[in-house]
Formats: structure tokens, C-alpha cells, sequence
């Protein structure tokens, strides 16, 4: 074999390489199917999109993917606080409740998570998740624009699952 046929080869093989790694990197990185880390100071989620850490006044929990067309966020309430208000004696489940009934009637049932950690209720296009720590109740609400509710519905849940508190 001549050499410019070998060069020939190792020039179509190299491409060839680098075609598929470009193919596999491209799928890898617009796989929205990838859980990536997400953190605050007092929690760590999980979530398919790719979201920013921003401060907005009256959060302590708030992220948006570039879009804008999904957030992430959410608040704490002292139980020590809600005592002193007349709330005494909470637990997850009277806090999810007091919280659900705060809503308007075009929200779904409460619903408890499989795994028990959390209750939830889902409403036009976020889903609000209710949590408990040691000193905490939280809410984290899960929300995306109205015509991308069935996209996100299910992937919602997911994230919420994903919750962890520091």
C-alpha cells in the first residue's frame, strides 16, 4: 500500500473519531434527562435543567433556568415562630395542611410522597412541596410557564424527591 492511501485511511479514521465523540458529547450535554446538583446554604436539590442561583427579596431559595421559563423556589418558617403565632404542636403533616388549605380550590388533593418525606399539591403550573427539619417547615415550590405544564408535571415530583436539608 502506497502512503498516500495510509494517510488517506488514518485521515477518514480520525474524523471519523472525532465525529463520534462530538456525537456523544453533543447527546450527553442536551440530555435534559441528567439530574445535576443543586445547593444553598441549607439545602441540596436536584433538577434535569440547568438553573441559576439568584437572590430575589423575599426568598431564600430561588433558581431559573436561562429560559426563564422554570423556577425554583422557596422559604422556611421557624417553628418556634409559628408556636409564638398559635401554631403549637405542628408536624409535617398539620403544616402541609394549614399550608394546603391556605390555597385556592383550583389546586389538587394534598398528596404524601412514596417515600413519606414530604407532601405535595400540584396547581396549574408549579408544585408546592412542604418539608420538615429539626427547627424548619419548609416550602419549595416547583414552577414553569402554564403551556409547559405537562412537560414538567412529572419531572417535578422527581426534584422534589431530590431534597435534601444541611
Amino acid at each position: 500500500m502506497d502512503k498516500k492511501k495510509i494517510t488517506a485511511i488514518v485521515i477518514f479514521a480520525v474524523v471519523a473519531v472525532v465525529i463520534v465523540l462530538i456525537g456523544l458529547l453533543g447527546s450527553k450535554l442536551l440530555n435534559n434527562d441528567t439530574l445535576k446538583d443543586y445547593s444553598t446554604d441549607d439545602l441540596t436539590f436536584q433538577s434535569t435543567e440547568t438553573l441559576n442561583k439568584k437572590t430575589v427579596s423575599g426568598y431564600g431559595v430561588y433558581f431559573e433556568n436561562y429560559a426563564g421559563d422554570v423556577i425554583v423556589l422557596g422559604n422556611k418558617e421557624n417553628k418556634a415562630d409559628l408556636a409564638k403565632l398559635g401554631y403549637e404542636d405542628l408536624n409535617l403533616e398539620k403544616y402541609a395542611t394549614v399550608i394546603y388549605e391556605g390555597e385556592d380550590d383550583t389546586i389538587s388533593e394534598l398528596k404524601q410522597s412514596d417515600d413519606k418525606k414530604f407532601y405535595y399539591f400540584t396547581y396549574d403550573y408549579k408544585e408546592g412541596a412542604m418539608y420538615e427539619t429539626e427547627n424548619d417547615f419548609w416550602l419549595i415550590n416547583f414552577a414553569c410557564k402554564l403551556s409547559e405544564q405537562k412537560k414538567y408535571e412529572e419531572k417535578f415530583i422527581e426534584w422534589a424527591s431530590t431534597v435534601k436539608f444541611k
